[in-house]
């Protein structure tokens, strides 16, 4: 299985920092408007406030989980991969914005764990427990680039 890193780029990096780009806008306006321009009808709006500041901790923790990997996006390239050899000792679920296109289908991001390391793959649908792999991965974001059962 080989998977884009141009596909991971998009999600883990492009997408994650608009989402967090327009958590800061709304934060900005609404605190711009709650606090300067509303004087006179601040616990009116105090609720209205308070619901923005919620769905703005929404949007950011959808836009985190992805940007932690993604952010080390900006310094490595595809060339920077590592090959290495393993055994699959478990999967975990990953958190936030982690919806893949991945030979054309719509497909879920997974933590796997090969010899107890923890890595991030865009598709993990062909791939059990206890597989014996060699898989290429970024470094710093551990990211898997391809993976392939012996």
């Amino acid at each position: 299985m080989e998977f884009s890193y141009n596909e991971y780029y998009k999600i883990l990096f492009i997408a994650s920092l608009f989402i967090f780009l327009l958590v800061v806008i709304l934060l900005i306006i609404n605190s711009i408007v709650f606090f300067v321009k509303n004087k006179q009808q601040k616990e009116r709006k105090f609720v209205s406030y308070i619901l923005s500041i919620l769905v703005c901790i929404f949007l950011f923790s959808i836009a985190y989980f992805p940007m932690k990997h993604g952010i080390h996006l900006v310094g490595e390239k595809e060339g920077d991969k590592i090959e290495s050899i393993g055994k699959i000792t478990g999967f975990e679920k990953t958190y936030g914005n982690n919806k893949y296109v991945y030979n054309g289908e719509n497909t879920f991001a997974y933590y796997i764990l090969i010899d107890g390391e923890k890595y991030y793959i865009m598709c993990a649908d062909e791939l059990n427990i206890g597989d014996e792999v060699t898989f290429e991965y970024l470094p710093k974001s551990r990211i898997i680039l391809s993976i392939y059962v012996k």
